[in-house]
């Protein structure tokens, strides 16, 4: 397990690699755990003093070298380049038909400056270095490869329409666009860092973005359309920081997010839509194996199954904006101990068995700060520091406000989930339904405003809740048999 004194010097050391270039890159052995997590990893002030041009035209491309202990070959547009050197900058233009290959000794940047490469029976990029791949974006830029071939050909893998064994770090203001139709569209056998630039990933037979050991965003934009999981870490973490991040999946049991580690969010704009499946089972939100905590950000969730899941271990809520909306389960799910602490947070169970915010039996959720506007009532036996009062019934699709001493609140329900109302701030909150939002700071996806101006509705009845039973129709306390309507 990586520690956190050797997390400190894995940031000491990207600190050097940024002042001096000549520097052993110091990612070459690092491996994010699955407990920790990724440092960010920067390119710095490198000095990229060789340079390799590579021009596609059809079904030919043309290949230009500055600078020694550079080779490559050519045959018709798929080009593979070897190189034992430092600060080599590749560029890749034109359009056509082929591919590129690496196999580098060192980290590197490639810029793909407006390009368009279609790929057949291979990835379009394939990093076999186990260094970095510093992916620079310029102008606007699509990559396609081809259904039909071996993710692992002569012992190298290739699992992906861009593949990197190293760190794929994505750099620039361009736009990338990426149709997997093979496995996944990205995937680094290391850990991807997204640190501004477009990314827009239109199909992937499997997973959008995938990687081994850390997924982390700190900027940009990054869209994703998957079959199976929007974003996947095999071992690791994912984190983030900023960007906004846009998910569908489309497959009966994917997950929006998922990580074997822990998931981490301090910020950004997250929109996950995973509402494919059948019966007891289909598609999550966010799911973590280990941890989640959420400190800020923006997030909305719409799932089949949990909103947002960690599945053998804590959630904690501290900031930020939710919104977790689960068809036909838990809206927020911990298979250990919840802590809500502050944020505002809407969550939506099913009903019955399936509640708003849950905790796994001989686990306890506890309310202790923030703001809830709930939906499914609260796993039994939670522990209410802060005081939830609830409503007999709620009404769907539908504009309520709540004013919690000068704050005022506005949040739409959904068409579906189960009961009771429940909702809980610093102190008793104000709630009307059936308002009219005329502005405010629109939140949650345009579910949400902060500050809000609302008119009209009507009072709604609020009594003490003490969470017991499953909520459902005439379920937990306060629930009566009012149900949505």
């Amino acid at each position: 397990m990586k520690t956190l004194s050797q997390i400190g010097l894995l940031f000491m050391a990207l600190s050097l690699l940024a002042c001096n270039p000549d520097v052993e890159d110091p990612t070459e052995n690092t491996d994010p755990t699955s407990t920790e997590t990724p440092g960010v990893v920067i390119d710095g002030d490198t000095v990229w003093n060789k340079t390799v041009a590579i021009v596609y035209s059809g079904s030919t491309a043309t290949v230009t070298i500055n600078g020694d202990s550079i080779s490559y070959t050519v045959s018709g547009g798929d080009v593979t380049v070897t190189s034992t050197a430092r600060n080599v900058s590749y560029t890749a233009s034109g359009s056509g038909s082929g591919s590129l290959k690496v196999y580098s000794d060192y980290r590197y940047k490639l810029t793909l400056d407006n390009l368009t490469l279609t790929s057949s029976g291979k990835p379009v990029i394939n990093n076999q270095g186990k260094k970095t791949l510093f992916l620079d974006l310029v102008g606007t830029s699509s990559l396609t490869d081809a259904s039909g071939y071996a993710t692992e050909l002569n012992s190298e893998d290739q699992k992906g329409a861009v593949f990197s064994e190293g760190q794929i770090v994505i750099l620039g203001d361009g736009q990338l666009t990426v149709t997997g139709k093979n496995k996944h569209a990205i995937a680094s056998d290391d850990f991807i860092n997204q640190q501004s630039g477009t990314v827009i990933i239109t199909s992937a037979p499997t997973d959008g973005m995938h990687s081994n050991d850390a997924f982390q965003m700190d900027g940009g934009t990054l869209t994703i359309a998957a079959t199976d999981e929007g974003i996947a870490v095999d071992e690791g973490t994912v984190l983030i920081n900023g960007g906004t991040i846009k998910i569908t999946t489309s497959g009966t049991s994917a997950k929006g997010i998922k990580a074997e580690g822990n998931v981490s969010i301090t910020g950004g704009t997250i929109v996950v839509n995973a509402v494919h499946g059948s019966g007891d089972s289909g598609s999550e939100g966010i799911e973590s194996k280990a941890n989640v905590t959420i400190s800020g950000g923006d997030i909305f969730v719409e799932s089949y199954d949990d909103g947002i899941n960690a599945a053998n271990g804590t959630i904690t809520i501290s900031g930020g904006y939710v919104y977790s909306h689960a068809l036909h389960n838990d809206g927020i799910d911990a298979n250990g101990d919840f802590y809500v602490k502050g944020g505002v947070i809407v969550a939506i169970g099913a009903g019955g068995a399936e509640r708003a915010l849950d905790a796994l039996e001989q686990k306890t959720l506890y309310v202790q700060g923030g703001v809830l506007f709930t939906i499914g009532g609260l796993e039994s036996g939670a522990s209410l520091t802060q005081a939830c009062y609830s409503a007999t019934s709620w009404s769907k699709s539908t504009w309520y406000s709540m004013t919690i001493g000068d704050a005022v609140y506005a949040f739409k329900t959904p068409s579906s989930g189960g009961s009771p109302l429940v909702v809980s701030g610093a102190s008793q909150p104000s709630v009307k339904s059936g308002v009219t939002v005329s502005s405010g700071t629109s939140i949650l996806n345009g579910n949400g405003y902060l500050n809000a101006s609302v008119s009209g509705g009507s009072s709604v009845s609020l009594s003490s809740y003490t969470p017991s039973g499953g909520g459902g129709p005439g379920g937990g306390p306060g629930g009566g048999g009012g149900g949505w309507h």
